[in-house]
């Protein structure tokens, strides 16, 4: 990179955003989860659904996920029960090239000597062959080296720092942090927005790392940043920051604040900009119940989770069977978010690097099996559940992944602005 300061912080734009997300939507926990700390050794059936037996050997993979601690108010399962689910539909599909998948997880309450234990065990007991599809923003910064000293590949799952890019034993499947950024000025400068105003957050120690982001993205595109400013998540009113964003002429305003309130606040001052967001974060009984939100735009990094295709087929088949209370109707529709297709994308990736690395169902699959089938992955979509990566070979780093899914909001719901293409950060912006 040469346009751009990198760091190895969390971007708090969008750790915070989907963290006031978290909050917000106060959920229970899901059927896997045991409290905090918790975490079990789950075998699923090998063959269910009227599926074929599988005769080959077994090969065990990992899940973290922050269900709880944090500023998480009530445990979040949907990163386990999502890699869960993808893990019985493979299982009762033929598995992998005949071989079962086990699965082993844990919940490391947000703290990173649980995370620590529990991946000691991963690696050193279950002999654990790749981390798939993570949902542990909060302590992957601590882990990160050691997963690559013990030779594990991480695939897939929230990539929220920038390890995605620089650590070569780290393979992401959604849109790394940087692009994920430039992305939020670029859909609302798409939908008109020429000048645009950011309201972070200022209780929580990252909120601020984005900005700089931000700054670089808006000059690239030629867009105006006429307002920067902080505030709290937990704030009564944002009335003064909405007179004041309206006063500077923004027509967009990307915010890792109550973004509901938000909206609330700008609608009685009369200004009604557009509100950017990542990850399509927001509840959809917040939708629902705030019609303002109508003028939310977004950048999503993983597959759109609102809308089926016909390459994301599976993956809504299989959360109709195995988890469908994340789906529209079910009682966590408000916790669905990218985790879901971020878990589901890294266990497709995982699949592939498996296949590419053709293991036999009699043969042991082997980390090194799994990092020479993804060093095979290049420039590939996966099927449509990857924007195109390129992978390392375990000693040099995956590329940057620059591509993301546009949407919106339209009558209370998410929509994907431009169907199901995606959008893609220049070569020349990327340095």
């Amino acid at each position: 990179m040469t346009s751009r300061h990198i760091t190895r912080l969390v971007s708090g734009l969008l750790v915070a955003s989907l963290s006031l997300a978290a909050c917000k939507s106060g959920g229970g926990h899901g059927g896997n989860a045991q409290g905090p700390g918790a975490g079990t050794t789950t075998t699923v059936p090998i063959a269910t659904g009227g599926g074929p037996a599988l005769t080959g050997t077994p090969i065990v993979i990992g899940t973290l996920e922050d269900q709880t601690g944090g500023s998480r108010s009530s445990p979040l399962t949907e990163g386990v029960d999502t890699v869960d689910a993808w893990v019985r539909w493979t299982n009762a599909h033929g598995g992998i090239l005949g071989h079962p998948v086990i699965l082993v997880w844990a919940n490391d309450a947000s703290d990173p000597a649980q995370a620590e234990r529990a991946l000691q065990t991963f690696v050193g007991q279950d002999h654990i062959v790749a981390l798939v599809g993570q949902d542990a923003p909060a302590t992957e910064p601590t882990w990160d080296r050691f997963m690559q000293d013990a030779g594990v590949p991480v695939i897939g799952g929230t990539a929220y720092t920038t390890a995605w890019f620089t650590d070569p034993m780290f393979y992401p499947t959604t849109t790394t942090v940087l692009s994920t950024t430039w992305g939020l000025t670029y859909s609302a400068e798409q939908a008109g927005a020429t000048e645009q105003a950011v309201l972070t957050c200022d209780d929580r120690p990252d909120c601020g790392a984005s900005v700089p982001l931000i700054r670089t993205a808006a000059k690239q595109q030629d867009v105006q940043l006429t307002y920067v400013d902080s505030a709290s998540t937990a704030a009564s009113s944002y009335a003064s920051q909405c007179e004041a964003m309206k006063a500077s002429g923004a027509g967009a305003v990307v915010a890792t604040v109550d973004v509901p309130q938000l909206a609330t606040d700008c609608a009685e001052q009369g200004y009604h900009p557009l509100l950017v967001g990542s990850g399509a974060s927001i509840p959809i009984s917040d939708l629902e119940t705030t019609p303002e939100l109508d003028n939310v735009v977004g950048v999503s990094g993983a597959f759109p989770w609102w809308q089926q295709g016909p390459q994301t087929a599976d993956f809504f088949q299989a959360m109709r069977q195995y988890a469908p209370e994340y789906l529209p109707g079910g009682s966590k529709r408000d916790q669905t978010s990218i985790v879901a297709p971020a878990a589901w994308s890294g266990g497709v990736v995982f699949a592939n690097a498996v296949k590419n690395a053709a293991v036999s169902p009699g043969a042991i699959v082997t980390r090194a099996d799994v990092i020479r089938g993804l060093s095979l992955i290049q420039g590939s979509t996966n099927g449509g559940y990857t924007p195109p990566v390129s992978y390392g070979n375990g000693k040099t780093p995956a590329k940057q992944v620059a591509c993301f899914w546009l949407y919106h909001v339209e009558n209370a719901q998410y929509v994907s602005t431009n169907g199901l293409q995606m959008s893609c950060e220049p070569a020349s912006d990327l340095g």
